[in-house]
């Protein structure tokens, strides 16, 4: 029975993956910015589930949450970085603020837990990191300049981090999820995108075919449970890879202009 700290349980990946995991008898400690949005979260025994509110912006809250799951568990064996905020549009007109957002949650949350963490793995003799990423940290898309930066630095940032804490026996494994999945993030990044985009942009033309062609393609998103079994399996590999990719990159690639 292990223990898994989790980011962002509230809806999409990190919902399912907390789910599975209890239904599995593992113990987990699920958290969010908004801990009542945990509330979907069911395990026959209680002390196998602990909710805990995490904003992963807030270092201190994030402190916390390891030395309350540490306390709660006894030790923490993996760390699944799954909290991120999606955003699309043109990157001329994003307003600097949400750039700045974006890259609060996306990478310096979860270098901020991370951080956290380090010290409990390290003091019990190793533990697993495991960060959620996209293969928009490897393909650059066009309308999400922003979300691809911040996931191209999340690539960068794990894989030499990898190499620091090996020889504490910690290991950092990247999950890229390629294509279209059937969680809340796709679609809401895609609506926030149109909706905040001028009639009059030069880029409006551009957008909204790709939009066209993204809806259409959404229709027939992935499961999403094939992340969480992926995330599963690297937590199970006696030596994981750095990189997993998950699902149909394909799908992306057509969307390409």
């Amino acid at each position: 029975m292990r223990t898994w700290l989790i980011t962002g349980c509230a809806t999409g990946f990190g919902a399912l993956l907390a789910q599975m995991l209890l239904d599995c008898g593992e113990c987990v400690a699920a958290s969010d910015r908004d801990v009542n949005a945990l509330d979907h979260l069911r395990c026959a025994e209680a002390d196998r589930l602990l909710k805990l509110q995490l904003d992963v912006t807030a270092a201190e809250q994030a402190r916390e949450a390891v030395a309350a799951a540490a306390a709660h568990f006894g030790r923490i064996d993996l760390l699944v970085n799954n909290a991120g905020l999606g955003l699309g549009g043109p990157f001329e007109e994003i307003a600097p603020a949400r750039v700045e957002q974006l890259f609060a949650v996306n990478v310096l949350g979860l270098m901020t837990v991370t951080r956290a963490v380090l010290p409990q793995l390290r003091a019990q003799g190793g533990g697993r990191i495991i960060n959620l990423s996209s293969d928009s940290g490897r393909i650059g898309q066009p309308f999400q300049s922003v979300y691809c930066a911040t996931k191209y630095a999340v690539e960068g940032f794990s894989a030499a981090l990898a190499g620091e804490v090996q020889p504490f026996g910690i290991a950092v494994v990247l999950i890229e999820p390629c294509g279209f999945f059937a969680t809340p993030m796709p679609a809401g990044a895609l609506r926030d995108a149109l909706m905040n985009l001028p009639a009059d942009s030069p880029y409006h033309p551009a957008v909204m075919a790709l939009a066209d062609a993204a809806q259409s393609r959404a229709a027939a998103a992935q499961d999403p449970a094939i992340v969480v079994a992926a995330i599963i399996a690297a937590a199970d590999a006696p030596q994981p890879s750095l990189r997993y990719a998950v699902g149909d990159a394909t799908v992306v690639a057509q969307l390409q202009i």
